[in-house]
């Protein structure tokens, strides 16, 4: 049971207590005390998590594994994961749980038109965790946009036009997580000072997230966003906290830690990978970033 949220969906049909897709695009599934509980659900698997989820844990708790980060959620609460995660989640007693999640594929992410602009992308990365508690009114309204996209998703009489109306209630969904996040964020007095200033820490984040991969130097986007790499610096320290060279090593450590782990390559293949020049360049990179070497960081479990 605990891996139901990264399979197919033909296997997440036959185990959910309630299930609807959108063909291949998209998919919800409730697993609570009526769905069937095996020996083989009782196993410990790691699964490197292809398309993203919305989990909604009304009742019940939950053990997850979300990359290198291991956290307990009680409910009620969100959580989310992204496009290439790699999640392990478990419960104690799967019987006392009630899960309900939106499993939504590559495929369908066109169809959800989120304005990045209008989300404070930097407060929101501040949780450490992706999961965030909910009150009773919250959890109330997010149960009513996991029912409507099961409802709307059960009805096949027009695929397309059930594919644009899932694809914007997936859209509000998110708006709706996002409020609710930052409901429990306390804003810096600077990041509501100037929009300005607070777009250019949104956009700084943003293509840190898309290129951290090619790009490891504040000066290139600085350049992209045509403003020094001083004052870039300076607005990322004071909306965030952090500042920009930590928010590009936070990048790149965690898709090191996750390849080290979990990829199947070896040191030398994940410092090509993160376009490292050579082995050594990483691994000193590596210990600088977390104390240890990336041999000492496999070996620990």
């Amino acid at each position: 049971m605990k891996t139901q949220p990264l399979r197919a969906f033909a296997d997440i049909s036959k185990t959910a207590s309630d299930f609807s897709s959108l063909g291949e695009l998209c998919a919800y599934a409730r697993f609570n005390g009526d769905a069937p509980v095996d020996e083989a659900d009782a196993r410990t698997e790691v699964l490197h998590m292809e398309n993203a989820a919305i989990l909604l844990l009304v009742h019940g708790s939950l053990k997850v594994q979300h990359n290198t980060k291991a956290f307990a959620v009680n409910s009620p609460a969100l959580i989310a994961f992204g496009p290439g995660s790699t999640v392990i989640v478990e419960s104690d007693d799967w019987r006392a749980v009630d899960l309900h999640i939106i499993y939504i594929t590559t495929a369908m992410m066109p169809d959800i038109n989120v304005s990045f602009s209008s989300i404070a992308v930097e407060a929101l990365m501040q949780y450490s965790t992706p999961c965030a508690s909910l009150d009773e009114r919250e959890t109330s309204l997010m149960l009513r946009y996991f029912k409507l996209l099961h409802n709307v998703m059960l009805d096949d009489y027009h695929p397309g036009l059930c594919r644009h109306t899932v694809g914007n209630l997936i859209t509000a969904l998110i708006y709706q997580m996002t409020m609710i996040c930052l409901r429990e964020i306390r804003f810096d007095k600077n990041l509501n000072a100037s929009g300005n200033r607070n777009a250019y820490v949104s956009e700084f984040i943003k293509m840190v997230h898309i290129n951290f991969m090619k790009e490891r130097s504040i000066n290139y986007y600085a350049r992209r966003l045509c403003i020094s790499p001083k004052y870039l610096s300076m607005l990322v320290k004071d909306a965030t906290g952090q500042t920009a060279s930590r928010w590009i090593d936070h990048f790149i450590i965690t898709e090191a830690k996750n390849m080290l782990r979990y990829s199947g390559k070896n040191i030398q293949q994940v410092a090509y990978a993160l376009n490292f020049s050579n082995q050594s360049s990483f691994g000193k990179y590596f210990k600088h970033v977390t104390g240890m070497s990336p041999t000492e960081f496999q070996k620990q479990r």
